[in-house]
């Protein structure tokens, strides 16, 4: 099996696998998981993930490598999910009207799914996703589910899925305290800022951010995408929603080649 394959110039990689931590793990299952919960939430955020992840759902959307911090950090990413039977649907919306799909089928363990790539909207680059495992490794069946990933029987990530497109700061550590229980480098944390989203009945748009922004509503107070309002809290500087902007630095993983 061939891993990040691409018509690629001279020193070009998926950034996906440069950033990558290594190879596989699988959590143990979380004590309750409330499949109700899941699909009647339905719309969730994707506020924190590896930069591994980030980047290989950024070159999904894109279909090209050479991603940038300001692609991955203008995605406006949401992720719906819709019942299928015992498995998942699940649709990935990003930059203004980009869709990809994945269709999931239930594990043997609680909380794991196996998703494989479905299909996409022009432009996408849907196999880019790839076949994964997902392990839910860590949720409150109300505001946040903790994934953890195995991309293609070897590449690990992980993503958090939130109700709100703003992460605070207890639901942050808890994410942080699994990362570092699973091995992964906790430095690779990075934050997805959605101040400068914003959505309307149809789709959700990046806008230029003037310093009006910083009188729109913290998002705590809002629910979330509201026709014509900003999302995300009210400081411009960014960084997921809470401490002031806050926000880990890149790092590149082991196999990062400029």
């Amino acid at each position: 099996m061939l891993f990040g394959v691409c018509g690629c110039a001279q020193g070009q990689v998926w950034l996906a696998e440069a950033y990558s931590e290594g190879s596989c793990v699988k959590p143990p299952p979380p004590k309750q998981i409330d499949a109700n919960w899941m699909v009647t939430q339905k719309t969730f955020y994707v506020t924190l993930a590896s930069q591994s992840a980030y980047r290989r759902i950024a070159e999904t959307f894109l279909s090209r490598v050479g991603v940038t911090d300001q692609d991955v950090h203008t995605m406006c990413l949401t992720v719906d999910l819709v019942s299928s039977g015992p498995g998942l649907n699940i649709t990935n919306t990003g930059y203004d009207l980009r869709e990809f799909r994945q269709s999931c089928q239930a594990g043997s363990d609680p909380g794991h799914f196996f998703c494989i790539p479905a299909s996409g909207s022009a432009g996408t680059n849907p196999p880019r996703a790839g076949k994964a495992d997902y392990y839910i490794a860590g949720t409150d069946n109300q505001s946040y589910m903790f994934i953890v990933r195995c991309v293609e029987n070897f590449f690990k990530d992980y993503i958090l899925l939130t109700t709100r497109p703003a992460i605070s700061q207890d639901v942050y550590q808890r994410a942080a305290q699994s990362v570092r229980e699973l091995g992964f480098d906790e430095r690779r944390i990075e934050v997805m800022p959605y101040h400068t989203c914003l959505r309307n009945d149809r789709f959700i748009s990046t806008v230029n951010v003037g310093p009006e922004t910083r009188r729109v509503p913290d998002s705590y107070g809002i629910p979330p995408f509201p026709n014509g309002q900003f999302i995300g809290n009210n400081d411009i500087r960014g960084g997921g929603g809470f401490g002031g902007g806050f926000q880990p630095p890149i790092i590149p993983g082991p196999g990062f080649r400029k």
